[in-house]
């Protein structure tokens, strides 16, 4: 994130206990920003990164919850907010994938990725936007799996 100046500025990395998340928590951390680190279940990850990111000068608080549930993602958010201060930098990183060819997918596990890559999007989207409306700044990035195209070839 060089050249980025993100001071006095809150990000919540959904998925950020390890990973991809973790090293964009920990980039936002170097620019400057207090990171909130999501977890759903590797609470001790979040601790880690969440030092890692603290040893950048940053603010940092972990928060769990379940992306696929508005009364989670409420939660989630007020418990930000109440350590850091409202959402400027939303990173939506939860997505899971199913791997196996199509044929072999059944509807509750597709259902499961469609709800932790879009329906968990939207919802923390949903949630962060009010604020960052209303202080007229703010950024929402949205990461996709590179590796869908193996359903397809099963590789």
């Amino acid at each position: 994130m060089e050249d980025a100046d993100l001071a006095g500025r809150v990000a919540l990395v959904t998925g950020s206990a390890s990973g991809l998340g973790r090293g964009l928590a920990l980039a936002l951390a170097d620019a400057g920003a207090d990171v909130a680190v999501h977890y759903h279940s590797s609470d001790a990850e979040a601790a880690t990164t969440a030092a890692d990111a603290e040893a950048f000068g940053a603010t940092a608080t972990t928060v769990q919850g379940d992306v696929t549930d508005p009364e989670s993602v409420d939660a989630m958010f007020e418990a930000v907010e109440a350590d850091l201060g409202s959402v400027d930098v939303l990173v939506n990183n939860v997505g899971d994938f199913d791997p196996r060819h199509w044929e072999e997918i059944g509807l509750a596990d597709w259902n499961r990725v469609l709800s932790t890559n879009l329906t968990g999007t939207m919802l923390c989207s949903r949630r962060a936007l009010p604020a960052m409306r209303e202080q007229e700044w703010g950024r929402i990035v949205n990461v996709g799996y590179a590796g869908s195209e193996k359903a397809l070839t099963g590789a």
